[in-house]
């Protein structure tokens, strides 16, 4: 990402200083909702993002999951249908080309959990940078809107690097969504159930899939509002979220192993 200037409010965000809340921020895009979140530390995974994408094409019927019947040889699993033959239009050209790679993966158009595994593992290099131009996009984007300032610093007096200084109106982005994250781990604790917005169910469990708590959040939901949240709907995101850690934890092993072997040699 580069060097940061934080300002004067710093990179920390204090959960106790905070409040609730419970819009969706970041103009509701998830891709600068990763941004802003991995500028602050509020998610801790790459492939908790992935699971996002996968819960956005899902909810946008891009996706959907099929059960495999057990036969006598093996029992039931579930699989990614890409309904590649349809057409589909895509928020950027990036979510395309993921898109097309999780195509590529599954072969046929059914993505398994080991097809993607193994796609992943010998493809690391493909999915991991991914990830990065996704960052680099959105750094690039909040550079246009004046929420990022680039800036250039000497370092001992001969060297010039450039700096990103963040501005207030982005910090406040940052609290924001720590404030939602804050809500989203807490609000199952709250005697004021009625004031979540129920509505926003499919956006709070996207954004929960940033921070990594979407499987709990989702179990929350299912536990307060089980028209909601069905049996099926909550095994799609509990399939989506391992899927998604599943592939990128076996691309960063691979990753791991070929630096291993190339420090090695």
């Amino acid at each position: 990402m580069g060097d940061v200037d934080y300002g004067q409010w710093g990179k920390k965000i204090n959960k106790n200083e905070i409040n609730y809340f419970r819009d969706i921020p970041c103009k509701k895009d998830i891709n600068r909702a990763y941004f802003v979140a991995t500028l602050y530390g509020l998610n801790k995974k790459k492939e908790d993002f992935l699971g996002t994408v996968f819960l956005k094409w899902l909810n946008e019927e891009k996706i959907t999951i099929v059960e495999t019947p057990a036969s006598f040889l093996s029992k039931s699993k579930n699989s990614i249908d890409l309904k590649i033959k349809e057409q589909k239009s895509f928020s950027n050209q990036l979510e395309k080309d993921l898109y097309d790679m999780i195509v590529e993966a599954s072969k046929d158009g059914i993505l398994e959990n080991k097809e993607f595994e193994k796609w992943c593992s010998k493809n690391y290099s493909k999915i991991l940078g991914w990830f990065d131009k996704v960052l680099k996009e959105e750094k690039n984007k909040l550079i246009l809107d004046g929420s990022l300032v680039e800036t250039e610093q000497v370092k001992f007096k001969i060297f010039k690097s450039k700096v990103y200084q963040v501005q207030y109106s982005l910090r406040e982005e940052a609290e924001y969504l720590a404030g939602l994250k804050k809500f989203l781990i807490d609000f199952s604790e709250m005697k004021n159930k009625e004031a979540i917005e129920v509505h926003l169910w499919k956006e709070y469990l996207m954004f929960a899939q940033i921070f990594g708590i979407a499987n709990k959040v989702a179990k929350q939901f299912k536990n307060l509002y089980p028209d909601l949240i069905t049996d099926m709907s909550y095994d799609n995101i509990i399939f989506v979220n391992n899927i998604a850690y599943t592939g990128v934890s076996q691309a960063v092993s691979a990753r791991s192993r070929a630096q291993s072997y190339s420090s090695g040699g």
